[in-house]
């Protein structure tokens, strides 16, 4: 079957779900783009904004070694020293398409699958190491497994000024542990992990089935891809919600996706990617609910409003900072030799809920965003601020700013 046999064989197809609005998008496009993207670019995204990008713009650079990159980001990006520059090109033309906002395979078309300020990553099928590179300055470790030796020394030389938290895996991950594979349960079994994102040519619900301790205790984030085998949509969600994802969907809009050669069969699309999350502050929660000094009647009606209603995240925020960063702020600034004064900061919702509470001889209603926005705040050292914070935090207990 060549390239417009198959388009109008999927347009066909599609064309009987008029009231589904993502299908019939693809099967317009099909019809009115018989030749628009040739082969093998319509056979991943059949939509219009690929024909945006080209080859002309991207700049290979090479370093005194004979190394090539190209910036993302503001970023170097390494690709092997054995690829041509066109080669580099098409490829990297390739990874701008698909991380396009308007594109099934962009990971970070849904903020709230998203890694944060200070969690922990794992790029399975990392290649180039584009995604991890695009999150890299807010990630606590990242770790890229990628077991075709090709790209090892091209992701040393980009994440080179990273190095100190950033591991390379030269393995596959599976469902069992041997010289060449290794799963997850054994990686991360006294490892930290917070986000988990895979590429891995079809190979995700063997890891799936090798992570299910890590996936259950740890990780609160997947990003999945599920295109490459007819039903693995289906069977990753499975997966996740036994391992008690709680939030679980796809990307928006669809791919098309058949290795030349295999039988073509419908429904012909396929979702790019299936994403997964638990709540946000399932760790903070846990914390706090181990506090001594609360009842249980307190405990259970954070844990219920918490499970009820996304909008508290700033409440078990304001309360989690209260007892694993104020107090011990407090004891710095006595350190520090601070005292009489008063810290007033902004939502007061918080002093509402749970009443105010005392920081060395002041009062503080809601902590703010970062230690030094805290202490230029404080009333009575504006003008003296960077004394202060460097007296705090050489006196007090070493919390970083």
């Amino acid at each position: 079957m060549n390239a417009i046999e198959f388009q109008n064989v999927v347009a066909g197809y599609l064309g009987q779900f008029q009231d589904d609005l993502e299908k019939k998008e693809v099967a317009d496009f099909l019809r009115t783009n018989p030749y628009g993207l040739g082969f093998y670019r319509m056979l991943h995204f059949p939509y219009a904004f690929p024909t945006e990008y080209g080859v002309g713009d991207i700049q290979v650079f090479h370093t005194d070694c004979c190394d090539k990159y190209v910036i993302y980001e503001g970023k170097k990006l390494f690709f092997p020293s054995s690829m041509s520059d066109d080669a580099i090109r098409e490829n990297y033309m390739s990874l701008l398409i698909e991380q396009d906002g308007r594109s099934p395979h962009c990971y970070s078309s849904k903020p709230k699958f998203i890694p944060e300020e200070g969690e922990v990553v794992a790029d399975l099928g990392a290649a180039e190491g584009i995604w991890v590179l695009s999150v890299i300055e807010r990630c606590k470790k990242a770790y890229l497994f990628e077991c075709d030796e090709k790209w090892i020394d091209a992701l040393r030389q980009t994440f080179a000024p990273w190095r100190e938290k950033v591991v390379i895996v030269n393995k596959f991950v599976g469902d069992a542990d041997d010289e060449d594979y290794v799963t997850l349960d054994t990686y991360f079994a006294d490892k930290e992990i917070d986000c988990v994102k895979a590429d891995i040519e079809g190979a995700e619900i063997q890891m799936l089935i090798g992570a299910a301790r890590t996936l259950t205790e740890k990780v609160s984030k997947v990003l999945l891809c599920a295109y490459h085998n007819q039903g693995d949509e289906d069977a990753i969600k499975v997966y996740l919600k036994k391992y008690d994802f709680e939030e679980i969907e796809t990307t928006d809009r669809y791919m098309l996706f058949t290795y030349l050669g295999t039988k073509i069969v419908p429904p012909y699309i396929r979702r790019a990617l299936v994403l997964g999350c638990k709540k946000r502050t399932s760790k903070k929660l846990d914390a706090l609910c181990s506090v001594d000094e609360w009842d249980e009647s307190v405990i259970g009606a954070l844990r219920d409003t918490a499970a009820a209603n996304d909008d508290t995240d700033d409440v078990v925020d304001a309360l989690y900072d209260r007892y694993f960063l104020f107090e011990p702020l407090a004891k710095a600034l006595e350190r520090a030799g601070i005292k009489d004064r008063t810290i007033v900061l902004g939502w007061c919702g918080f002093s509402k809920l749970y009443g105010d509470f005392e920081l060395a001889e002041g009062k503080i209603a809601y902590p703010p965003s970062t230690h030094k926005e805290l202490l230029t705040m404080y009333h009575g050292i504006t003008e003296n601020t960077p004394q202060y914070i460097d007296e705090i935090f050489t006196r007090g207990v070493g919390l970083k700013t």
